[in-house]
């Protein structure tokens, strides 16, 4: 009897379940717009309509165009996050930990790099870049443990995905 657990199948090296993947990136791609959607669409508006109107850009114009990019967005950054746990789990092994190194991964690559490139064209004030650097810490490390805690519950499923 092969036991199958988290993104990985037992005793095959390297066999990533993708069916697991997609279902906790997924997921977390969910909380990270979610995030998203209350500290930048809520908490933090105020700041980033001022930011966008100084670059001659309305934010909330964009209607279901703007919310399907934005979408896209969380959902390739969560199905990325949890194939590079599944990739970091032989090194670091299972759980939240390697988890939130995943997460800490994806803030690097998307929020850290991005908002240096912000700061180096001068298109948002430093305060807002900040709020973006930290909001996406937060998102990244909630996103990292609810995909993760997601593929991991369908201890049992069959198939390699």
């Amino acid at each position: 009897m092969r036991v199958r657990m988290g993104a990985f199948e037992e005793g095959t090296v390297g066999k990533v379940n993708w069916n697991r993947v997609i279902i906790g990136g997924v997921a977390a791609g969910v909380v990270m717009l979610l995030t998203e959607m209350v500290s930048f669409g809520g908490i933090f508006n105020e700041q980033i309509k001022a930011a966008m109107a100084a670059l001659g850009k309305d934010f909330e114009a964009g209607g279901m165009s703007q919310f399907a990019y934005f979408l896209a967005y969380a959902l390739v950054m969560g199905i990325t996050m949890v194939w590079l746990y599944a990739q970091l789990r032989s090194t670091y092994g299972p759980g939240p930990q390697t988890a939130l190194k995943a997460g800490l991964v994806v803030w690097a690559l998307v929020f850290l790099a991005g908002g240096l490139g912000y700061a180096a064209n001068d298109l948002w004030p430093w305060s807002l870049i900040l709020i973006g650097l930290a909001v996406g810490l937060v998102e990244t490390a909630l996103g990292a443990l609810v995909g993760v805690g997601v593929s991991g519950v369908m201890v049992g499923a069959t198939g390699a995905g």
